[in-house]
């Protein structure tokens, strides 16, 4: 106990002469030292619920652990670190167990004894579901708006001088484990909105500060784009007797350099016993802009001084401005900087290995690198309020995000506008009325991200009741410079129609957003797509909020084997784990150019997964009117669910955030210049039909405006060039257009010569006589004619498979059946191949020879 004592006064006093001064002190609770501890016997189900908005502490009613303090404190429960989940701590592993009730976080801390005078406020970063913190036995703070910021005062309860006692009662009545945020949890007879079925506690600090201190700084960006325009609003508690004159300092600092490119001083009153809220426009010229090319941050220091108060605080931003307007022609787009912007994004439900609903500084990293390495600007938090460890890092390594809160399914169930007034309580208004605050919540802990783009409401709920026009006007308050959309998607995913929002900088609700979900997809790629997600309505923002679901596998390895093996949901992969494990001893890799490891199998099984999305993500930015999609989706979850309803595999990440494909893969298609080839009449294609394609140009702000050339070639099965088929002068338009098309229909005739297998029409954009980028696109050609002079006189070995021997025939090889005394080179095997004849067959494939085995259903 000493020791811990030691430990947490040394880092008070090494963050007294931190840059927040000798007035502000933190102690950093999350990490190892605490207790965690099941409390089972707690009863919970019937307990009153208390809005945040209206409450008295001293009307709830205490709760002491069901085996007294004492033992909570030094016998009862298992040490851990913050944050954790009990089904991380408690599940071993297994995703199936569950636990509905009451746990505790416990853990005592020496209180510095010039803490006496001062507020001191325990903040919790995010917990699941009611939070109570007791403090020495008593109850100094109640929460129940889940995985949100709650700050709570504990002055009055501490004990300066002294080691104090904390405990965190935890209780969890239930939730989702799909991709829905509906229905409703339920505790008891009451309503609450969904979340995630977890019970667990985020980052802890303690900050002391003066009786009148700084408690929050918002940086806005201003009109115009470019300028460097800020305005520094500043709320300061005084909780003080008397109202106070104050001097206020605030300075602009380098994250990078440390240097100051800003400073100002002025004078504000305040008023006693409030919290007073002013602001400060700045002009910053020497500012560098933040954007996903070039994340420059900075540092807003802010000080307070006057009449015996003195504090310090800062937060990070950049400079940086979004807005949605139309350009000159009339072209409703997004904009970051005054430079156009499409939003290359997916859906991110928010599920994390192992520890079910917080993300490592490992996983949040990894998430927003993979979403860069593939050509993606966004993450879309989906469903569920965003990640602040993956906001950190997107602000670092620049990155756009979509925000919702998600849990407003739950309020969909409240149909009319006149539920509010004459619904009892227990169905509907404790549900309603924590969605406010937790939106109001996630803004106010976002806004100075200079990632965060866009707030939106809720997912496939087209209500625009109280509760909606309620968040509009709490959060154009709080920020407006940001876009604030009604919803995404129509009604349980049917077309959106016009979608009430804000835009940045704008006072009134608006309707010219579409923002149409199109999930449905088929086991395999299909050719339609490549000419879908196309739109011509110019006078809307258009938005793909969620784009089909085609799906790949996790990595099963990594997944399986963590290094520690605490965790909620490890075992999930354990099978398919040790399956890829023993195929990749089975087998020998070494000459293999990407497989060195069993967790290279799972990648390279991605790839057609990569490949899809991929030009999925192409075709709609093909389409100069499209302003953005997000792919379904990013992030996976653990495997329990099986072929239930609410499963999903179309991430391109599993819950781990590694990628189910090479990054490579999927950014040929996602490049923000580059040639567009389409085909747009089919894939499978014989001597003498017509391939046809769509040829354009994807030029985001890349090639200026002018006359360019294009060059058309192809190439054969074989690699075999067939010639330039197409030079011609084409005009670049530039500016704001995006996309544009080239030629709608170029016609090519295969040809009786050319041989079988994949034919490539490679185009290049050329300025001159120089290549400034290109693309290619691919058709199948069956010429089994081609393929006679490799093949004749090769002998195969055909099981149960009529078209395959029809086609060797037909390209001059001859065919036999199987015989096991007759070592064959290569067998070729259709469905129902008996084990008696398999075992043989494997036999000669361990022996040398090839196999291809029919696996279509």
């Amino acid at each position: 106990m000493n020791m811990l004592r030691i430990v947490i006064l040394g880092f008070v006093l090494a963050c007294s002469q931190s840059l927040f001064g000798q007035n502000r002190q933190e102690i950093n609770l999350s990490g190892q030292g605490w207790r965690v501890w099941l409390d089972s016997a707690a009863t919970w189900q019937n307990d009153t619920l208390f809005l945040p908005r209206t409450l008295d502490l001293s009307k709830i009613k205490e709760n002491s652990p069901s085996c007294g303090w004492d033992e909570l404190f030094t016998a009862k429960g298992i040490q851990a670190k913050v944050p954790a989940t009990f089904e991380e701590l408690f599940g071993n592993g297994d995703p199936l167990w569950r636990y509905h009730g009451v746990g505790w976080f416990s853990k005592e801390v020496d209180i510095p004894a010039d803490w006496s005078n001062k507020t001191v406020t325990l903040f919790i970063e995010k917990a699941r579901l009611r939070v109570e913190i007791y403090i020495n036995e008593k109850l100094a703070g109640y929460d129940i708006v889940a995985e949100t910021p709650y700050s709570a005062d504990i002055s009055s309860f501490l004990k300066t001088g002294q080691l104090n006692r904390i405990a965190i009662r935890i209780t969890n009545p239930g939730g989702q484990r799909g991709w829905n945020d509906s229905p409703v949890t339920e505790w008891g007879k009451i309503k609450l909105c969904p979340g995630h079925d977890f019970g667990g506690l985020g980052n802890v600090t303690l900050t002391a500060t003066p009786d009148c201190f700084i408690s929050d700084v918002f940086v806005k960006n201003l009109l115009p784009a470019k300028a460097n325009n800020i305005e520094i609003q500043v709320s300061v508690n005084n909780r003080e007797l008397t109202s106070k004159e104050l001097k206020v300092e605030a300075e602009i600092v380098s994250c990078s350099g440390g240097n100051v490119v800003a400073a100002k001083t002025w004078n504000f009153s305040a008023v006693k016993n409030e919290e007073s809220v002013f602001a400060e426009k700045f002009a910053v010229p020497e500012a560098k802009l933040w954007d996903v090319d070039s994340p420059n941050l900075y540092y807003c220091k802010v000080k307070i001084s006057g009449e015996g108060v003195s504090d310090e605080h800062q937060v990070r931003f950049g400079f940086r401005v979004f807005e949605v307007k139309s350009n000159a022609e009339g072209k409703q787009n997004f904009y970051l900087n005054g430079k156009r912007i499409r939003i290359r994004s997916a859906i991110d439900w928010g599920y994390y290995w192992q520890t079910g609903f917080y993300a490592t500084d490992e996983m949040a990293r990894k998430s927003v690198e993979n979403a860069k390495a593939i050509g993606h600007n966004c993450i879309s938090f989906h469903r569920r309020i965003g990640e602040p460890l993956v906001m950190k890092y997107a602000d670092e390594l620049g990155l756009l995000i979509y925000e919702e809160p998600g849990g407003m399914q739950g309020v969909s169930e409240l149909r009319t506008p006149s539920w509010i007034m004459n619904t009892p309580e227990h169905e509907a208004y404790t549900a309603a009325f924590t969605m406010p605050e937790k939106f109001s919540r996630m803004v106010k802990r976002d806004r100075n991200h200079p990632s965060v783009v866009i707030w939106n409401i809720v997912n496939e709920q087209c209500t625009y009741d109280y509760i909606h026009k309620k968040i509009f006007d709490e959060t154009f308050i709080a920020d407006n410079s940001r876009l604030l959309v009604n919803q995404s998607g129509g009604h349980y995913g049917d077309a959106s129609g016009p979608i009430p929002h804000i835009r940045p900088y704008e006072w009134n609700p608006r309707l010219d957003f579409i923002d149409d979900h199109t999930v449905l997809s088929e086991s395999r790629f299909q050719e339609s797509d490549l000419l879908s997600h196309q739109s011509n309505n110019d006078s809307s923002i258009i938005y793909w909020g969620e784009v089909r679901c085609y799906a790949g596998p996790d990595n099963y390895y990594l997944l399986a084997n963590p290094e520690n093996k605490q965790g909620y949901d490890y075992k999930s992969w354990e099978v398919l784990g040790k399956k890829t494990e023993a195929y990749f001893k089975l087998n020998d890799f070494s000459k293999h150019p990407f497989i060195k490891s069993p967790a290279d199998l799972s990648v390279q099984a991605g790839r057609g997964l990569m490949y899809i999305d991929g030009r999925l993500s192409q075709v709609i930015l093909a389409n100069n009117t499209n302003d953005g999609f997000a792919i379904n989706g990013w992030s996976g979850a653990d495997q329990s669910l099986g072929d239930d309803m609410l499963a999903w595999y179309s991430a391109i990440c599993d819950e781990g955030r590694n990628l189910k494909g090479p990054a490579s893969d999927y950014n040929y298609w996602t490049r923000d210049l580059q040639v567009v080839v389409r085909r747009i009449n089919g894939k499978y294609f014989e001597p003498g039909d017509t391939a046809r394609f769509r040829i354009g140009l994807i030029n985001e702000n890349k090639l200026a405006a002018g006359i360019y050339q294009l060059k058309i070639e192809a190439t054969d099965g074989m690699n075999h060039s067939n010639g330039v088929l197409l030079e011609q002068a084409v005009e670049v338009t530039g500016g704001d257009d995006y996309a544009q098309t080239f030629i709608a229909d170029f016609p090519v005739k295969m040809q009786n010569n050319w041989n079988a297998g994949y034919v490539t029409l490679n185009c290049s954009v050329l300025k001159n006589g120089k290549p400034v980028t290109d693309g290619k696109e691919q058709v199948l050609l069956k010429n089994r004619a081609s393929l006679n002079k490799f093949l004749v006189n090769k002998t195969f070995t055909v099981l149960n498979w009529d078209a395959a021997e029809k086609a060797i025939n037909e390209a001059g090889a001859i065919t036999k059946t199987f015989s096991q005394a007759e070592k064959s080179k290569c067998i070729i095997a259709g469905s129902a191949v008996s084990k008696e004849i398999l075992a043989p067959v494997l036999k000669q494939v361990k022996n040398g020879a090839s196999l291809v085995i029919k696996f279509d259903s």
